[in-house]
């Protein structure tokens, strides 16, 4: 009688199942959606921010001293020293202020958007605009730093630093919109000076005007 051979059961050990790629690629698709997300509602944040306005002084006498400086520099009987108006901080922001009040009042079209606020701080030679507009019911304010000087009876604007609402924005990005901006026909006509006035600067803390 034959022996018979014992069988051998080989029992394999349950392997260790890898990670499904497809599965990885779908959790890390949607974690970057996530990010991305919240990139976005951080930067429109951000944008709709409107950030604090900058201290500045408004002298509505000063204003009506300068309306009556102005008038005196455009007549004929100015002299070249009357023809040099220097507008300071207090009377710049007391004529704005009665120039934004009308269109406050007023309102416009809801498909524009409208200057609810304007300031400007001027340093050194240095102009500092600070606006807030109302975009479809949402504020936005820009805050933008620059020289003001006049190229060949044109006034110019070179930024040197600005926000949109919290978010800065480059230099480069400030000089190239400029740039761009500066070479539309449109913007070239607004920037030219009125036949009245041959050169207008920022200078010592002041806006100086040269009139004809």
């Amino acid at each position: 009688m034959s022996k018979r051979t014992p069988s051998v059961v080989v029992v394999k050990s349950p392997s260790k199942k890898s990670p499904s790629v497809w599965r990885w690629v779908k959790w890390a698709a949607i974690g970057l959606g996530g990010t991305v997300f919240v990139v976005v509602v951080l930067i429109l944040i951000l944008l709709f921010h409107t950030a604090a306005p900058p201290v500045v002084r408004v002298d509505p006498i000063a204003a009506e001293r300068l309306e009556a400086e102005m008038r005196l520099a455009q007549s004929g009987a100015a002299s070249e020293a009357s023809r040099v108006v220097h507008v300071d901080e207090g009377a710049a922001n007391a004529m704005l202020e009665s120039y934004l009040a009308p269109a406050r009042t007023r309102g416009s079209d809801n498909d524009q958007a409208t200057v609810k606020d304007m300031k400007i701080k001027l340093t050194d030679d240095l102009v500092h605009v600070y606006v807030v507009l109302d975009v479809h019911g949402k504020e936005l304010s820009l805050d933008i730093a620059g020289k003001l000087y006049t190229e060949n009876g044109y006034a110019q604007f070179e930024p040197v630093e600005g926000h949109v609402g919290a978010l800065p924005i480059p230099q480069a990005a400030l000089v190239d919109a400029m740039r761009q901006k500066m070479a539309s026909p449109d913007t070239r006509a607004m920037m030219r000076l009125p036949d009245y006035l041959s050169d207008v600067r920022v200078e010592g803390g002041k806006i100086v005007a040269t009139f004809r």
